[in-house]
């Protein structure tokens, strides 16, 4: 069934049905992790700085009623991406239309945040923080994950780009990583639905 689900997100436009457009937009807020293995990094807070957080909201009700034939569990409050079960429903999501998905979850390390502020480099981030801030009418402190998550939501930043130490900053939050299931997708192409 879920090869069957990927058959038909590969097959359809975002606009032939609500579920295959919510599993788009997940797939479009992902970053890619490592050209080698071509894993995706997925973290709850890049949903949750994303515009298609408030689509998702919007949309809820339709969505879990077209989720809830082939998912175990509801879209969970999304209220905050520290809630657990955000990560463990986009696993799930993901997994059923045919991904290779693995939960990662960890403890943040200080010491890392303050090595990737030195890679970045406290200018740079001290300029991004005043041009964000002005830009977006943002209040309040902004911090180097701020500067990092949104970076790679709005593709300002590229994962190849980044430091070894602000890589291993930003793996220590939880997140999800993506891969391709290449060994049976290749049959896709053969089915006909």
């Amino acid at each position: 069934m879920n090869f069957h689900r990927r058959y038909h997100l590969t097959q359809s436009d975002e606009s032939d049905s609500e579920g295959i457009s919510l599993v788009k937009r997940i797939l479009n807020i992902t970053t890619m992790m490592n050209k080698i293995t071509e894993e995706k990094y997925l973290s709850p807070e890049m949903l949750f700085r994303s515009e298609d957080l408030d689509w998702i909201k919007e949309n809820r009700d339709r969505l879990d009623k077209i989720l809830n034939s082939y998912m175990n569990q509801s879209i969970p409050a999304l209220s905050t991406p520290k809630d657990a079960k955000t990560l463990e429903w986009l696993e799930e999501i993901l997994r059923k239309h045919f991904y290779l998905v693995e939960i990662k979850s960890g403890g943040v390390k200080t010491d890392l945040e303050a090595k990737a502020k030195k890679e970045v480099g406290f200018s740079k981030l001290d300029k991004w923080k005043k041009e964000y801030k002005a830009k977006n009418n943002v209040e309040g402190y902004l911090k180097i994950y701020d500067y990092l998550f949104i970076g790679l939501l709005d593709k300002t930043l590229q994962w190849s780009d980044l430091g070894k130490d602000t890589k291993a900053y930003l793996k220590s939050y939880p997140h999800l990583t993506i891969r391709e299931n290449k060994e049976d997708y290749q049959k896709l192409e053969n089915l006909h639905y």
